[in-house]
């Protein structure tokens, strides 16, 4: 009885389609970081061949990304880059992120060739340079740059403090408006507001494999991943009698349950809230209490669910962002901490 992940690859064209009516007049730029969010990076980068370029942080995507395409852009966002990962970014034709001054120091001591992007901090306050030291960093760069300098900054979250969310965008405007250079800084969730000017380049990350969170508009995304796990055992449960280590749910009526083969051990968060279920056939199967590391449990009602039988964890009747809401947390951690290594794998390519 295994488990089952599939990846509906027409999910995920039908996702950059709506990046892509979102964002006309910019190029886009594919977020595929931590094994493009755990949706397998050799599957997804193969699927959009439409993308103009794509965004990882480490060099082993790199170089697969660049073994299948000789025309892409890449860009590297490399943590502290030595120079012999400069180097080897210009051997592959990779662009890097220059976040910081001693990345500059390193290209202009070397007098290095390099395609970059220049990260500016407008108020995000983890990577990038200051707003006042942008033209002279720019200065120092131009005359080694291959090709143009793309500016990019970080947007927080506009569902967070409004009142520093619009500070970072008036001084990104007021950047863009002083300086002649092509630029970036619309991620998922700016680019499902729908803004007039998204810039040069966006960069789409979560929503190419799903909706990324309750608070986000609806503009129609299909989830990428589904998983389901099979029914291991049934069974009825007394009136008063109680599940797991530690009493963790207490039966206030005779119930029939069923045993799930997933847990914390494949990534499952360990306390999915009083909100979350799985689905059989369509009906909705509520969670009892926590997880265990193998197995979780669930109230059949009356279905007439058997032994054998899979249900959905998350995917096209319950979505991987009410999980992530339910279970206190967001959908990027559950897909970056899902274990797939013990699931079989498959690549749905027909179905919508």
């Amino acid at each position: 009885m295994s488990r089952l992940v599939k990846f509906h690859l027409k999910h995920l064209e039908h996702n950059y389609n709506i990046v892509r009516s979102l964002s006309k007049q910019s190029k886009i730029l594919a977020y595929v970081k931590q094994d493009a969010y755990g949706h397998g990076v050799t599957t997804v980068a193969s699927a959009l061949k439409q993308a103009d370029g794509f965004g990882v942080t480490d060099f082993t995507t790199a170089k697969t990304i660049r073994s299948l395409y000789t025309d892409k852009v890449i860009l590297h966002a490399a943590i502290n880059p030595t120079i012999q990962d400069i180097k080897a970014a210009i051997t592959h034709d990779i662009s890097i992120v220059i976040y910081n001054q001693s990345i500059v120091d390193l290209i202009l001591k070397h007098r290095l060739k390099v395609k970059m992007w220049l990260k500016v901090d407008t108020g995000f306050n983890r990577l990038g340079i200051t707003p006042d030291a942008i033209e002279e960093t720019l200065e120092k760069l131009l005359p080694f740059a291959n090709g143009d300098i793309v500016l990019m900054t970080q947007y927080m979250s506009p569902f967070g403090n409004s009142k520093l969310y619009d500070k970072q965008v008036k001084c990104w405007q007021s950047i863009i408006s002083q300086i002649n250079q092509p630029y970036s800084y619309a991620n998922s969730a700016v680019i499902m507001q729908n803004s007039e000017d998204l810039g040069h380049w966006v960069r789409p990350g979560m929503m190419l494999f799903a909706h990324p969170h309750y608070q986000m508009p609806d503009c129609g995304l299909l989830p990428v991943m589904e998983v389901s796990s099979p029914i291991v055992h049934i069974k009825k449960i007394a009136k008063g009698e109680s599940i797991g280590y530690e009493q963790y749910y207490q039966f206030q009526e005779e119930t029939t349950i069923a045993i799930i083969g997933t847990g914390y051990g494949d990534g499952y968060p360990f306390d999915p809230g009083p909100d979350a279920a799985v689905y059989y056939e369509g009906q909705r199967l509520p969670i009892l209490g926590k997880m265990t590391m193998d197995f979780m449990v669930v109230k059949l009602g009356n279905t007439k669910a058997k032994i054998g039988d899979h249900v959905e964890l998350w995917g096209m009747n319950y979505s991987a962002a009410q999980l992530a809401q339910s279970s206190n947390t967001i959908i990027y951690d559950l897909f970056t901490k899902f274990n797939t290594a013990r699931f079989k794998k498959e690549i749905i390519y027909d179905q919508s």
